[in-house]
């Protein structure tokens, strides 16, 4: 559903937070890999995008992802087969940084979707908080 493109920023090596320790299971003091990104369809901004990874993925560092898949690329590169993910669902209303980033007004109504996805083993790959414009995305379950 993501139709032409990726605008990625800079994808900065930083200090795990507790947060990072429990979600995917590093010990503290770990780095971790955060990527933001925002996706878009038709050229229109539709998701916000944080996701963070281990640190032993850094070759992810080198990669441009505006075209490319994230999942394929670890997959290539590291062997890693997603198998599923947990996730939860929020209604929240936009701030100044998503309402420029996604070009909408503040308070614009978006969904939250926070989750961890793991390999067939049960191991964390990453951690990921999206901010998704509410009127532009479809959830199929």
């Amino acid at each position: 559903f993501i139709g032409n493109g990726i605008i990625s920023f800079p994808c900065p090596v930083v200090d795990s937070t507790p947060d990072d320790v429990k979600l995917l299971g590093i010990t503290w003091g770990e780095k971790i890999i955060h990527l933001c990104r925002v996706r878009l369809a038709d050229d229109t901004p539709v998701i916000l995008e944080d996701v963070r990874l281990p640190g032993k993925y850094s070759e992810l560092l080198l990669e441009d992802f505006k075209n490319g898949s994230l999942y394929q690329f670890l997959r290539e590169k590291y062997g890693v087969t997603f198998y599923t993910s947990r996730k939860s669902v929020e209604i929240e209303f936009a701030d100044r940084y998503q309402s420029q980033e996604l070009n909408v007004a503040e308070g614009y109504p978006l969904l939250l979707i926070c989750g961890v996805a793991y390999d067939e083993a049960g191991i964390p790959i990453h951690s990921s908080v999206q901010h998704i414009v509410g009127d532009k995305f479809k959830l199929l379950i």
